[in-house]
């Protein structure tokens, strides 16, 4: 009876590798190359990440300041305007605070009535005024000029009679002066503004008229 012995394969003779090896082999294989790809893939897109991110912060910053290409706001209305906003304010505080002092030493009824009328009439003026000039974005001054300051400081130094006439000049003065503004306005000024002086030009012609009268003229 023959044993038979097991068979060895020597190495180089046509010795197979087992097809469950092979397999695995393979998948090492795919796995290792897989693995490569995704690596590759991975860095470039990080390259990217790292390329495109000074340009999105470039744009992001970009994005937050004013659009230089847009043209700003322009000034309403033209100089004109302005100027006669201005002035017409002025002469309105004034007028107001020459008014209440008429209505505390003026000797007669008719100076002190006056002087009502005029700080009545002008603080009406002044309060449309000072809302035209706030919705256009003028700012006007907060007190009189120095040369009405000091008109107004005379007349509170003054008394009687004295004072009686010493007022209706200054007023006479003041309300010509503020005519010839409110005209040139109505002829050289934008609509809107315009229009407030078409409406104040009447006030005043009509203050000058009284004021006449009262000087006997």
């Amino acid at each position: 009876m023959r044993v038979r012995g097991t068979f060895r394969a020597r190495p180089g003779h046509g010795a197979r590798e087992p097809a469950a090896g092979r397999h695995m082999g393979r998948a090492v294989t795919g796995s290792s190359h897989g693995m490569t790809r995704s690596r590759l893939l991975a860095l470039a897109l990080a390259a990217a990440a790292v390329v495109a991110a000074p340009a999105a912060c470039s744009t992001e910053a970009h994005d937050t300041r004013p659009d230089r290409s847009l043209p700003s706001s322009p000034l309403p209305g033209n100089e004109q305007d302005r100027t006669w906003l201005k002035s017409a304010h002025q002469a309105n505080l004034a007028e107001i605070s020459a008014g209440q002092i008429a209505q505390e030493k003026g000797t007669t009824t008719e100076i002190r009535s006056l002087g009502q009328m005029i700080t009545q009439d002008h603080r009406a003026l002044d309060e449309q005024l000072k809302q035209l000039a706030g919705r256009l974005g003028v700012e006007v001054p907060r007190s009189p000029t120095a040369q009405q300051q000091l008109t107004l400081d005379e007349l509170k130094s003054s008394s009687g009679r004295s004072f009686d006439n010493q007022w209706l000049i200054a007023m006479a003065h003041a309300h010509e002066k503020a005519i010839a503004a409110t005209k040139t306005e109505i002829s050289m000024g934008s609509a809107e503004v315009k229009a407030l002086a078409e409406k104040a030009l009447p006030v005043l012609e009509k203050h000058l008229a009284r004021i006449k009268v009262a000087q006997g003229g």
